[in-house]
């Protein structure tokens, strides 16, 4: 752990009550962070009913300007709760976690947070199921290093499209059984954590005071 001979103990008091101590601090944990991860608040989705949070890509539309302040309000509060060994009432997904402190990404850390895309790229392509079950091979589905992105235009009811390389001039490189493992890699790092690096920062500069992942 760097920088904890910065960190101080947090007490907590309630305006008008009498009392503090580790009761008080759990219950101002508990009642901030559920605040901030509510998904009506726009910093986080969830696919599978809120049990597991990943960061809104698009917040800054969602959760407006001040999104990333949040984030970093939000790694505060996570790295006073580690440096009091308690718990906060969020189920961030492992592929966030991971990201903050550093820890590489495997396609199976895509299964949380996007079921149908674990589902449909990764199982699919992984585990040859286009051959198995569909009869093909994987050069007549016709894939590159090339992924299209889909958000929502908030001025209108429709979702806008476009496309992003995966590496440079990855539009020009064809997945093939021999780089279709370095495909599933790039695109599970893009699924992931591209489209909320901003988000990802913020949190890690806000928790840096009690932990410097490295990262």
């Amino acid at each position: 752990v760097s920088g904890a001979t910065m960190a101080q103990p947090l007490s907590v008091e309630f305006a008008g009550e009498v009392g503090s101590g580790d009761g008080l601090r759990r219950e101002w944990l508990h009642t901030t962070v559920s605040e901030l991860v509510n998904l009506n608040r726009g910093l986080f989705v969830s696919n599978d009913g809120g049990r597991t949070l990943q960061p809104n890509a698009e917040s800054a539309v969602a959760a407006g300007p001040d999104h990333l302040s949040y984030f970093a309000l939000l790694g505060r509060i996570a790295g006073i709760a580690l440096y009091h060994k308690d718990a906060i009432p969020a189920q961030l997904s492992t592929a966030f976690v991971k990201a903050v402190f550093g820890y590489p990404l495997t396609p199976d850390d895509l299964e949380s947070v996007d079921p149908d895309a674990y589902q449909q790229k990764v199982v699919y392509i992984r585990d040859g199921v286009y051959a198995s079950r569909d009869g093909m091979a994987l050069q007549e589905l016709d894939l590159t290093f090339e992924v299209e992105l889909e958000f929502n235009d908030y001025s209108s009811v429709k979702r806008k499209r476009d496309t992003e390389e995966l590496k440079p001039k990855g539009a020009a490189v064809p997945v093939t059984e021999e780089n279709k493992a370095e495909y599933l890699q790039l695109f599970t790092e893009f699924r992931l954590v591209r489209g909320i690096q901003k988000q990802i920062a913020a949190f890690v500069g806000g928790m840096a005071i009690f932990v410097s992942p490295a990262i």
